[in-house]
């Protein structure tokens, strides 16, 4: 590990300095996430691909790992993992281009949420007319 601003005792002697912050000699951090969240960031990953449709369905990882997608709409999700006996669930939800994934495990939750991007047709406009009157 590489500290910056000095040790925690030069800290502590001298109150006005910078907080003293420990990295990772690699300057990795995703070696910290959890599994949990790794599967999560990465199914949100896939349920942002462009030309999916709009849909709600669950993603239930079972203690063994068998996987089991099924339509999430009626349940909530904490309430669908208890029920089937899943490790893990996940729920994804698109929307006329905007998705949402709320994840639950025993021990984790998280939600990953991205709005539809604004319409960008001005850019597309020239500032100037494309025809000629005559």
């Amino acid at each position: 590990m590489q500290v910056l601003f000095g040790s925690g005792k030069e800290f502590l002697k001298r109150p006005n300095q910078p907080i003293p912050v420990q990295v990772p000699a690699s300057g990795n951090d995703k070696r910290f996430v959890s599994p949990f969240l790794k599967h999560a960031e990465e199914i949100f990953s896939a349920a942002r691909q462009p030309g999916a449709e709009n849909c709600e369905m669950a993603i239930l990882v079972s203690a063994e790992g068998a996987i089991h997608v099924l339509p999430a709409s009626g349940w909530e999700l904490e309430s669908l993992r208890i029920d089937r006996g899943a490790r893990a669930a996940y729920r994804i939800t698109r929307q006329g281009g905007s998705v949402r994934l709320e994840a639950r495990s025993a021990g984790e939750s998280c939600l990953f949420e991205a709005q539809k991007p604004a319409p960008a047709w001005r850019a597309g406009l020239p500032d100037f007319p494309q025809y000629r009157l005559q």
